[in-house]
């Protein structure tokens, strides 16, 4: 029997890489957003809209975490404070108190993790990446885009 092992590197990506792998994440779910029958979209709460070059997803009626969330903020551009309150102030007005702001190492400024403690936040989970070839970018085009 032969055995094979395949090696996982794990060395951190720069941040242009890293920003080109959020960017493509939140086009997928602000597409799938998107698709959803308005009528449909509108009884559920779900939306998006786009806050200091992030991505914030909303879907209220699931009251899940994951499906309630802004991707890529700190990352394209850096945060600030009043980004961070326009967040929270929109899953307040929908209604969402179960939401995640993601913390990446390479959110800036450096100041991003102290802002999300002072705004009553505190850590949940932990998620890595998975990027097939290092190449986030060879992406299908998409639609009208």
């Amino acid at each position: 029997m032969r055995v094979s092992t395949a090696t996982l590197d794990t060395t951190a990506v720069n941040l242009r890489t890293a920003a080109s792998i959020e960017a493509a994440e939140a086009r997928a779910w602000a597409d799938l957003y998107a698709a959803a029958p308005a009528g449909w979209a509108a009884a559920a709460g779900v939306g998006t809209q786009e806050v200091g070059g992030a991505v914030v997803l909303r879907w209220a009626a699931t009251g899940r975490r994951y499906f309630s969330r802004t991707i890529g903020l700190g990352l394209a551009a850096p945060a600030s404070r009043a980004a961070i309150a326009e967040i929270l102030d929109g899953y307040e007005r929908a209604g969402i108190a179960m939401f995640l702001l993601q913390s990446l190492p390479h959110c800036r400024p450096l100041e991003y993790e102290n802002w999300l403690r002072e705004f009553g936040l505190e850590p949940f989970d932990s998620q890595d990446r998975v990027v097939r070839d290092g190449s986030p970018l060879a992406l299908a085009p998409r639609p009208g885009g």
